[in-house]
């Protein structure tokens, strides 16, 4: 099962646990920055699969969760509280960044989006 939840300019760019995990790993997967909106999302293929994301990989209670934020034209920055800022069309050393086992309570923030100058 899943989920996609598109944040509008004038939503809270704020990503907060939906259940208590553990993080096992986080992936940098570079992109494309195209708008996220529901028309731009219907008339590009594939569009989510071609934006910058980062995928993150959790352990729960209620078995595996993994978490993806696709950035988009405006805020193509993502940060998560355990590795900071990533600049979007910056490049990665390793796309597949293996941190310590981060452990996430419910309902706490994980992560964001941001303007570069927001940080």
């Amino acid at each position: 099962q899943f989920a996609t939840l598109y944040l509008s300019p004038r939503d809270y760019h704020r990503i907060h646990m939906p259940i208590a995990g553990k993080l096992l790993r986080m992936i940098h997967v570079p992109g494309d920055l195209f708008s996220v909106n529901p028309t731009t999302a219907r008339g590009v293929p594939g569009l989510f699969a071609r934006n910058e994301r980062v995928v993150c990989e959790f352990e729960t209670e209620k078995g595996p969760m993994v978490l993806v934020l696709v950035g988009a034209t405006i805020v193509g920055s993502m940060a998560t509280v355990w590795h900071g800022l990533r600049l979007a069309r910056v490049p990665c050393v390793n796309g597949n960044m293996t941190h310590k086992m981060f452990a996430c309570k419910k309902a706490k923030r994980w992560a964001g989006f941001y303007w570069a100058r927001q940080w």
